[in-house]
């Protein structure tokens, strides 16, 4: 399916037609989209599941509008694979359609594919404790804030050093 095409069955099934249930191929494996959870300014964030084993995943979608876009990432991807640690997200699989043009208004799109955590994001458990009046014990806090601190070091001391950007209790971790 050419990605114009994508995009349109993509479009029709956000805006609430189900009779398409649209899919996408990452590295030989086919998932389902399910639905969005979560949207920012370069990407969305889908609900998939592996059509073959019913297994559950987050994917990234990255649209890109040049070359220059398509490479960074792509390099997320290549950085994301190389990151070894319990509290890093790993990339369960990637992909790239079609071929970004600024000169003749074409995008491209790189799939990622992540574990889905089920429980959420922290600013999701926070607001459920909020809601029951359940607060985090202190030793809890302590943890979860030791967590972000070892993957946080594990990119500064990677090679080059990096740096997160936009960390936020609404990312995707598992808590």
């Amino acid at each position: 399916m050419d990605l114009s095409l994508t995009k349109l069955v993509y479009s029709l099934t956000r805006m609430g037609c189900m009779c398409i249930k649209p899919s996408v191929m990452v590295e030989g494996v086919k998932y389902r989209v399910a639905r969005q959870l979560a949207e920012g300014g370069f990407s969305t964030v889908d609900l998939v599941e592996d059509t073959r084993t019913g297994k559950k995943f987050a994917l990234k979608r990255i649209t890109c509008h040049s070359v220059e876009d398509q490479n960074l990432a792509s390099k997320e991807v290549e950085i994301t694979r190389g990151l070894k640690h319990s509290n890093i997200v790993r990339v369960v699989g990637a992909s790239t359609s079609g071929k970004a043009d600024i000169v003749h208004n074409q995008t491209s799109e790189v799939l990622i594919v992540f574990p889905l955590y089920q429980r959420g994001t922290l600013h999701d458990e926070l607001e459920r404790r909020r809601l029951i009046d359940s607060p985090f014990p202190q030793s809890s806090l302590l943890s979860i804030f030791y967590s972000i601190c070892s993957a946080v070091s594990e990119l500064h001391h990677s090679s080059p050093p990096l740096s997160h950007r936009d960390i936020k209790a609404g990312n995707q971790c598992e808590i």
